[in-house]
């Protein structure tokens, strides 16, 4: 299976709820230009969200199969692309654990992420 386009996802979740990682819920309201549009639980524009960092999370996780919820990961909307990735057929929410190196030195702390199964 293949992931769809950034475009292609957004389109089909406009007007649907989106559960982000810790609970809250929020609606994809519409595409504007190069952007999502979305709202919190009670209709208010919340983000904007540029279609391409929802693609590079798409395609981090077609080639890893997981992407950290992080702002180097996904840009400024970090959160919400990480709903829309998590609604992707095959993906959800996990934790990455902190990893540590040889020499017992924390590399990595632990944080949400989303994965995929592919």
């Amino acid at each position: 299976m293949t992931l769809p386009r950034a475009e292609t996802l957004a389109a089909a979740l406009v007007g649907r709820p989106v559960r982000m990682y810790l609970g809250l819920e929020v609606r994809v309201v519409r595409i504007e230009g190069a952007e999502v549009v979305v709202a919190n639980a009670r209709g208010g524009e919340c983000a904007r969200v540029a279609l391409a960092d929802i693609q590079a999370g798409l395609d981090q996780l077609e080639a890893e199969g997981e992407v950290a919820v992080t702002l180097s990961a996904l840009g400024p909307g970090a959160a919400y692309v990480a709903a829309m990735l998590a609604e992707v057929e095959g993906a959800g929410f996990g934790n990455r654990q902190a990893t540590y190196d040889e020499r017992g030195g924390q590399v990595r702390r632990g944080c949400a992420t989303v994965s995929w199964a592919g």
